[in-house]
């Protein structure tokens, strides 16, 4: 139940940001922090609380920074422009890394996209609006790789230098080969060192009379 409600907040949090509704984030500031603080320091002594003490902790952890970031963010409003990708704010490879953690995240670029469309005034389709993220996403992976080419100081027409083929080529060879080969070796490997199995000697005998 703890899981699912917090799923619903974080849903409810984002359509607020995008509607930039202050007044009814206020609201949700205080009906959250009485009903945990009411959840974790009165009924405690129920049985389907206790069992799950460690997760409530853990919980009730979070939701401290979370109540610190929300009146952060009520005391100073949120931004005019709240749409778009926080990601493509800024080409860094922490960024970067992020964004690829995101994206392969199951169903998580999808739901955004659509809490997005929803909540935003716009005179795009889904569909339309889904390749503009495409076009953004293909646009923000090339501007990361033309920042980091940028750093390397490589003029152009210069063969690439032996690091990035090392760990570029050498590593990603080596990796799909230990995919390849990795389960015949282990099966090898195994069956040369397991122990035999011993069958036990059966005997029959039989009598005719």
């Amino acid at each position: 139940f703890l899981a699912f409600l917090q799923f619903v907040l974080i849903v409810l949090d984002r359509v607020l940001y995008l509607r930039r509704s202050i007044r009814v984030k206020t609201i949700v500031q205080l009906v959250t922090l009485l009903f945990f603080f009411s959840l974790l320091f009165m009924r405690m002594r129920q049985p389907w609380l206790t069992d799950n003490f460690a997760f409530i902790l853990i919980l009730y952890f979070f939701k401290c920074w979370y109540w610190i970031a929300s009146a952060i963010q009520i005391r100073r409003g949120y931004p005019i422009m709240t749409g778009g990708n926080v990601f493509f704010r800024d080409f860094s490879f922490v960024n970067f890394v992020l964004y690829i953690a995101y994206s392969g995240t199951p169903f998580l670029h999808d739901m955004r996209s659509m809490l997005d469309w929803t909540c935003t005034a716009t005179t795009l389709d889904f569909f339309q609006w889904m390749r503009m993220e495409n076009i953004y996403a293909v646009l923000f992976q090339r501007e990361v790789t033309l920042s980091y080419r940028r750093k390397l100081g490589r003029a152009f027409g210069f063969a690439q230098p032996w690091q990035i083929k090392l760990y570029t080529g050498v590593l990603y060879f080596a990796g799909l080969a230990l995919v390849i080969w990795g389960p015949l070796l282990v099966s090898v490997v195994s069956s040369k060192y397991a122990s035999p199995k011993t069958v036990p000697i059966i005997g029959v005998s039989m009598e005719i009379s």
